[in-house]
């Protein structure tokens, strides 16, 4: 599978005017007030309140993310079948997806996750400040290797 560099992580706020974007995929306006309060100064912050919106969104490529934060438990379309989507479209392989949930997460549900493509997975309630120092980790992370993947033409081949 090709991806197209249109869909590579642009995280690099130190070379960069413009601030990175990130997608939160929650049902929940509080969850979503609160990480878009915690990241606005340091992210350009965009909002999708169920998995159908972001599917969508992401469909129409209408925004470089350098970032998704997911929940996993939502009431219509889950973050299972956005990870499922991110997947297949190979997305995933360059923007990283932090999942958070309030759920119970148990060993085995933390590694289908991860088997899924999850860069990071995260209980409710997180603190903020530790949430937007990952946040950063893992687009650091994805810079690092849409840099690598830019010095071999621009394409990644899985």
């Amino acid at each position: 599978m090709t991806i197209p560099s249109r869909h590579l992580s642009t995280y690099d706020g130190a070379r960069r005017d413009a601030k990175p974007s990130i997608l939160i995929v929650d049902d929940s306006n509080v969850v979503r007030s609160i990480i878009r309060v915690t990241f606005q100064n340091d992210f350009d912050v965009h909002e999708a309140s169920d998995g159908s919106q972001a599917i969508e969104m992401l469909r129409r490529g209408q925004c470089n993310f350098s970032a998704i934060m997911l929940d996993l438990v939502m009431q219509e379309v889950d973050g299972w079948a956005v990870l499922k989507f991110l997947r297949e479209s190979g997305i995933i392989q360059t923007v990283p997806v932090v999942v958070e949930t309030a759920s119970a997460i148990d060993l085995q549900t933390v590694t289908e996750l991860y088997e899924c493509g999850a860069w990071e997975v995260i209980g409710k309630p997180f603190d903020g400040k530790m949430l937007l120092a990952l946040v950063k980790s893992v687009c650091e992370r994805a810079n690092a290797g849409a840099a690598a993947i830019a010095s071999a033409g621009g394409e990644l081949h899985a």
